[in-house]
């Protein structure tokens, strides 16, 4: 009865569940046979130790079992299509850039070289002071000034795999500058403008009216440059942001497919490109509608690895350019179930009134 109330098996994706005693139970991931632990329980424990509502819950397992299902089922779609290349995801550290997150992401995305992407230079020094595995990747977007170059550049001479990701000609200017300054090839990155617009919340990011990614023009004179200065060999990923919550899977396989074709003309130029990264877009059912709606998607992470995975082999092979390894940036989805915010109910209003009058029941 109190799952028909509220939905918490639609929205509740497999990890909440209601209690025989109407309380609301959290599940572990990892062992779902396992019994549910009471929130009421929890609070409880927290109040003995003198912690009062509002808290912020933090569940770990949560946030392991959502970096292990994301990779697994790009590795599963990978196999499924018969895709030659792989994946590496990224989390944006701008989704939550609190210590102990960072840390525990870093922590178990380990084991599938889960990496980290920055857009400031506070959150490259996040980056730089986690240890991530060798093969793992630190995306630096956004707007760029020399000390962030240099700090970017530096760090490829410790180890890291710092990817410098081109939003205008100018910062390409800094980049060679600096290059050259400290010795050091850089790996380079350059943002698309795509032209196709998603729906939802944050349509706005997308599309060829965004404040982010290059457009046609701007990126030919990026290669030209290149070609000139002879770092043609240093571009090695493009970045195309499909967009935010993209409830629509359709609209996910459009900008995938639009992606693609900047990547193979981009190939075709002469640039030795690696990686393709898609940004963000992997949603959450928050409602539990299971449709294209503003907080609410029509597709399944399953469906979404699937439709990516298919639509850049698909694409590249009519262009006979080499798979390559595909990257997300999936923050969202990574760590929204993972956290909640609890707080005490002070007062409560009825509508319904509890005195009987006129007729009723006549």
């Amino acid at each position: 009865m109190d799952d028909d109330i509220y939905g918490i098996k639609k929205w509740g994706d497999d990890i909440l569940e209601v209690l025989d005693n109407g309380n609301i139970g959290l599940k572990n991931p990892f062992y779902p046979s396992n019994p549910s632990i009471d929130l009421i329980k929890i609070i409880e424990s927290l109040n003995e130790r003198g912690i009062s509502c509002p808290v912020l819950l933090r569940i770990t397992d949560y946030l392991a079992f959502r970096i292990k299902q994301i990779n697994e089922s790009f590795f599963k779609a990978i196999k499924e299509v018969g895709y030659k290349g792989y994946y590496k995801g990224v989390f944006p550290v701008k989704v939550n850039q609190q210590a102990q997150v960072i840390d525990r992401i870093v922590d178990f995305g380990k084991e599938f070289d889960f990496g980290l992407e920055v857009g400031s230079k506070p959150e490259l020094l996040i980056a730089l002071a986690h240890d991530l595995s060798s093969e793992s990747t630190i995306i630096c977007n956004g707007i760029k000034d020399k000390e962030f170059i240099n700090l970017a550049t530096l760090s490829m001479k410790i180890g890291f795999k710092t990817i410098l990701v081109l939003e205008s000609l100018r910062e390409l200017d800094l980049i060679i500058e600096v290059s050259k300054e400290l010795n050091v090839r850089p790996l380079l990155g350059i943002r698309v403008k795509l032209t196709n617009k998603v729906s939802g919340n944050w349509s706005q990011s997308s599309g060829d009216r965004s404040a982010f990614g290059m457009s046609v023009e701007q990126i030919m004179k990026v290669i030209t440059k290149l070609k000139v200065n002879n770092y043609l060999d240093c571009l090695v990923l493009q970045h195309s942001h499909l967009g935010s919550q993209i409830p629509d899977i359709i609209e996910i396989r459009k900008a995938t497919q639009e992606a693609c074709r900047f990547y193979s003309e981009m190939y075709k130029q002469g640039a030795p490109l690696e990686y393709l990264d898609l940004g963000g877009g992997l949603g959450i059912d928050y409602t539990g509608e299971q449709k294209s709606s503003l907080n609410s998607i029509n597709y399944s992470l399953d469906e979404y690895c699937v439709n990516i995975v298919e639509t850049v082999k698909y694409e590249l092979d009519q262009s006979n350019v080499d798979h390559p390894i595909i990257i997300t940036e999936s923050g969202r989805a990574c760590i929204a179930s993972s956290s909640m915010l609890i707080f005490n109910i002070l007062e409560t209003t009825n509508f319904d009134s509890e005195k009987k009058t006129g007729n009723q029941f006549e």
